[in-house]
């Protein structure tokens, strides 16, 4: 782990060397100082005396001086002795000077006892032009990025328009089905009722009747094993019928049946209700999708909080 983070770091030194000092050297040498901007930032290439070359050097103006540049210089050409800068006038500049003030105006670099003259003022329109154009490429950009988002917009409208006819459109098939099941269900319900309340009529006059067969017709003696079979039989019925349909409670014996009448009433009058179910899923489908595209443009027309 130390061996790889060492290499990484040495990596990253070496590269911040490289761009700090940006040396890109060619021949042969001229008589003057060329600025040029590369990525936004000046790039100076300065003639080297002893190495009979020009290089490059990229500096950033808002964070360096002009002894900073200078120093980069004689770091390149060890045979420098004398290096200085001065202005239009011939008055030398101080090395506290900013480069970011440095590079308004025109001046000379001075190296040993020759003169190489810069103009700062060419590249200055250079980067004005450069950045005339990055400013109308971002301008291109929002522009692409609004009509992108009227196109978006506009196909959002226009996908609610679709699913609003197609709500309309499965509202009106609905309908009439509706308020038929409406009727089957009211029906199936009534059904369903009558056969709990005759299941209860049913155990009413099965123990009246034991009960006449035991106090008035015979004695308990007789009667008794034949409420034990009477018992255990009807046990057995309900036992089996919840092996059937696997119903323990009187609820879901009540909801069986009203399923039960209401397909059946539903066959008599040609309804099919897994087409119903159908058109309630597609409805609840379409709703949520209508009010999740009215969200969508409401949150993108709702102001931006500063």
């Amino acid at each position: 782990m130390v061996a790889i983070t060492n290499y990484y770091a040495g990596n990253y030194l070496r590269l911040s060397v490289s761009i700090r000092k940006a040396q890109f050297c060619s021949s042969p040498p001229t008589d003057k100082v060329t600025i040029h901007y590369r990525l936004g930032l000046p790039s100076i290439e300065v003639p080297l005396p002893s190495r009979q070359e020009v290089c490059s050097f990229t500096v950033r103006p808002l964070m360096q001086t002009v002894a900073d540049f200078l120093n980069h210089i004689k770091q390149e050409d060890g045979g420098i002795d004398y290096l200085a800068i001065y202005d239009s006038s011939n008055t030398r500049i101080s090395k506290s000077t900013p480069l970011e003030t440095l590079l308004k105006t025109d001046f000379t670099l001075m190296i040993n006892e020759k003169k190489y003259s810069a103009n700062a003022a060419m590249a200055s329109d250079n980067l004005a032009n450069i950045e005339e154009e990055q400013g109308m490429s971002r301008l291109k950009t929002m522009v692409h990025q609004l009509y992108t988002g009227l196109n978006v917009d506009e196909y959002e409208i226009r996908r609610e328009k679709e699913l609003q006819q197609k709500l309309k459109k499965l509202q009106e098939d609905i309908i009439p089905v509706q308020s038929k099941l409406t009727e089957m269900t009211d029906k199936a319900e009534s059904r369903s009722s009558r056969l709990m309340w005759g299941g209860l009529a049913f155990m009413s006059i099965q123990f009246g009747f034991l009960a006449r067969l035991t106090w008035w017709e015979y004695s308990w003696d007789i009667i008794e094993p034949v409420t034990y079979f009477v018992t255990y039989g009807t046990a057995i019925v309900f036992y089996s019928y919840y092996l059937i349909t696997r119903k323990d409670s009187i609820e879901g014996i009540h909801d069986r049946h009203f399923l039960i009448g209401l397909h059946k009433y539903a066959g008599k009058n040609g309804i099919d209700l897994a087409k119903y179910d159908q058109l309630k899923n597609d409805i609840v489908r379409v709703e949520a999708q209508i009010n999740l595209l009215k969200n969508s443009r409401a949150a993108l027309s709702r102001p931006e909080d500063h």
